[in-house]
């Protein structure tokens, strides 16, 4: 028997397949269930619990469960309780169930394995997936990319196989992220085209979505109850929540069968009625995300979505009714959905076993012949912009253009460029969960050495530069390959909030106790939306006889401050990594109201994409402003805000999104960035200014927040 497995963020999918036989793929039960909750929880005395028993006893101790360990896969290491347990491990136990499963089911040992993964995992985690895969005991493991899986289990339900040439865009939206993949079909296989994800954006933020909605209408009426409701302090007022969010969940999924539900809300004990309408309302921002991800992966094919063969709905939560609408509008292509899509990886991958994968899951693309290198050592040669799609040329017509902070990385000589066209975004509370999800980096200081001379470092360090937090994956040194002597693997994370921007250039190199080595992108060109990632890879042509261990990736040229990133260890490592200096505050003022306001000290100013001096740092804020007044033209930007030093004297901003209000206006995701010098730290405050139109200054609020030292 042949096991083929999606290990999910949320959830977790499996099937048996006899290949010798004419049957099809059979889905596993896990209480009773098709789905097994991904989380594992530690006991008191070691064991790993999965499935609905780590949903349980997260009730009564959740500092020893882990509810995505998928999420997790960078961190080496996850603290439970008071025990350090490794990632691999936690992966391992849920693998681990779903063969014991499989064994009680069909009575035998399994075969072979097929497990799957995303597109964009690079060396590091496949790794980590396969040392799980060994320690839960599966036998014959072979690796697939999720969308090839999809792409395969479409192929074999609708018994025309794809030919060479064909198209297709996997639309993947699963219970915690969102990935969208290119592929293409070659005589020999599947060609991965291109690859984006949002790691902020599943089944269950649209969950959350609803449950806010919920408590601005029936939660209004007793603020302090729906508090208690939803930030409970014990085991019972956890049960309670469990059973409100498993309401909420049942009433998003009835909304895409019926047109309207309810959800009882305990404490407060109310019926809130829910339209689809209203749900559609609070699910379209993020559902949009998605649509502007696939437009963009689309643009980085160099594919017109009207001459794509098939779009592809996967994962559980594709079945929102709108998300079919949303898509198929943007890009006039009917959406292909199955009534289980959330299967469709799992029964897709034992079809996809011995499917050739052209690129691999690292490489997001295709690559063209790279540009003449430039010579090692010296500067790097200016940068120009890429151009920009003319709307007249992007089709059809009800297509929106990227939004946020796009980033446009084109292959040129001198390094890494990242353009930004704005139209409109919004921001994540966390963008960054996934390969660049640490809070502080380490590296693994072992290379793994190959024939002739080649040897690959994984990394997997973080960096900040220019409103992008880059984690650097793996490098590649290959003497023999006298073009591209070092590769290196890279994902861009888009940290943006806002939809103001401009065009930047980030210098890219790479030194070895000499002078850098100036890098050439990988590839066609990337886009990422604001709060998503693109993969990358820059390769280096290195001449002389270097030590590869002792290398260093210098994020940065001339007098801006550099992010500096070593091969090996942590010796030397700048991160520039934003610390956060004030938590959620809010001020109010003849009815200007402003909340959410939230800062960090860094090297960046992020809404411009422009890095400090050296010698600088920043302070950069984001907050929501509403007027509930009648003036007009109520000042919510540049003048509404001044930084206060110690010592009492005000600093004006740098930066910031100017925004004027009337009566009844709110805005969301405005910023304010202010520049310091780099040893300034101490007690500072916010000063939140109230200026009515043509007027001076008449009152302000002051927050407290603390620098510390650089």
């Amino acid at each position: 028997m042949l096991l083929g497995i999606d290990f999910g963020t949320t959830h977790t999918a499996a099937v048996l397949f006899d290949p010798e036989g004419a049957g099809a793929p059979v889905p596993l039960l896990f209480d009773a269930s098709p789905l097994l909750l991904s989380g594992v929880h530690l006991t008191a005395d070691g064991q790993l619990l999965t499935g609905r028993d780590t949903a349980r006893n997260a009730l009564s101790d959740p500092g020893r469960s882990e509810p995505n360990p998928k999420l997790r896969v960078d961190e080496g290491t996850v603290l439970l309780g008071d025990a350090e347990v490794q990632v691999h491990a936690l992966i391992a136990a849920v693998l681990g169930r779903v063969h014991d499963e499989a064994v009680r089911h069909a009575g035998a040992p399994v075969g072979r394995t097929v497990l799957t993964h995303p597109a964009s995992w690079a060396t590091h985690r496949r790794d980590v997936l396969l040392r799980a895969a060994e320690a839960a005991g599966l036998p014959g493991v072979t690796l697939v990319p999720e969308p090839v899986a999809a792409a395969a289990f479409h192929a074999r339900a609708s018994g025309r196989p794809l030919p060479a040439g064909a198209t297709i865009a996997v639309y993947d939206l699963g219970g915690g992220t969102f990935d969208v993949s290119v592929l293409r079909r070659t005589d020999a296989g599947w060609a991965i085209v291109a690859t984006a994800g949002l790691d902020d954006v599943g089944g269950i933020d649209l969950d959350a979505a609803l449950a806010e909605h919920i408590g601005r209408t029936a939660g209004a009426g007793d603020a302090r109850k729906w508090r208690r409701l939803v930030e409970p302090v014990d085991a019972a007022g956890r049960r309670v929540l469990r059973g409100f969010r498993d309401d909420v969940r049942g009433a998003k999924e009835q909304l895409s069968r019926t047109t309207s539900a309810t959800v009882r809300v305990p404490l407060l004990e109310v019926e809130a009625y829910l339209s689809r309408e209203e749900f559609e309302a609070v699910a379209a921002p993020p559902l949009t995300r998605t649509a502007d991800l696939v437009g963009a992966a689309l643009r980085q094919a160099g594919v017109d979505p009207r001459g794509l063969t098939a779009l592809y709905l996967v994962g559980g939560s594709s079945r929102i009714p709108l998300v079919a609408t949303m898509l198929h509008q943007r890009f006039g292509v009917a959406p292909t959905l199955v009534d289980e899509p959330q299967l469709v990886v799992a029964a897709g991958s034992v079809a996809a076993a011995g499917t050739p994968v052209i690129a691999p899951p690292a490489a997001t693309f295709a690559a063209p012949p790279p540009p003449p290198p430039a010579p090692p050592g010296g500067p790097a040669a200016p940068v120009a912009p890429a151009a920009s799609v003319p709307p007249g040329q992007a089709p059809p017509p009800r297509r929106r253009s990227v939004p946020g902070a796009a980033i446009l990385v084109a292959a040129l000589v001198a390094g890494l460029l990242i353009w930004h066209p704005w139209t409109a975004s919004r921001g994540s509370d966390d963008p960054t969960q996934g390969d660049g999800a640490r809070a502080t980096a380490t590296g693994n200081p072992a290379a793994v050495a190959g024939p002739g001379g080649k040897r690959t470092f994984h990394v997997d360090k973080d960096a900040w530069f220019a409103g992008f937090q880059l984690h650097i994956k793996d490098a590649v040194y290959d003497p023999a390959d006298a073009d591209s002597a070092l590769v290196v693997s890279v994902r861009a994370t888009n940290l943006a909030h806002s939809d103001e921007g401009v065009d930047t250039a980030v210098p890219f190199s790479v030194r070895f106790g000499s002078g850098p080595y100036n890098g050439r992108y990988l590839g066609s060109s990337l886009t990422a939306p604001a709060g998503s990632y693109i993969d990358a890879t820059v390769a280096f042509r290195i001449t002389e006889k270097v030590d590869p261990a002792t290398g260093v990736v210098v994020l940065g040229a001339n007098s801006q401050r550099l992010a500096k990133v070593p091969f090996t260890g942590a010796e030397g490592l700048v991160a520039l990594q934003p610390q956060p200096v004030l938590s959620p505050a809010q001020a109010e003022m003849h009815q200007l109201k402003f909340t959410n306001v939230q800062c960090t000290a860094g090297a960046a100013i992020p809404e411009r994409f422009r890095q400090v001096s050296d010698g600088e740092r920043s302070v950069h804020c984001t907050y929501d402003a509403e007027y509930t007044g009648t003036e007009i033209g109520i000042e919510a930007g540049h003048d509404a805000f001044r930084l206060v030093r110690p010592d009492n004297t005000e600093v004006a901003p740098t930066d910031s999104k100017v925004a004027s209000l009337s009566g009844g206006d709110s805005l969301r995701g405005l910023y304010v960035t202010f520049v310091l010098a780099a040893g300034a730290s101490g007690a500072f405050k916010l000063r939140m200014r109230y200026r009515g139109s043509y007027t001076r200054v008449t009152d302000q609020r002051d927050v407290p927040l603390t620098v510390q030292p650089d």
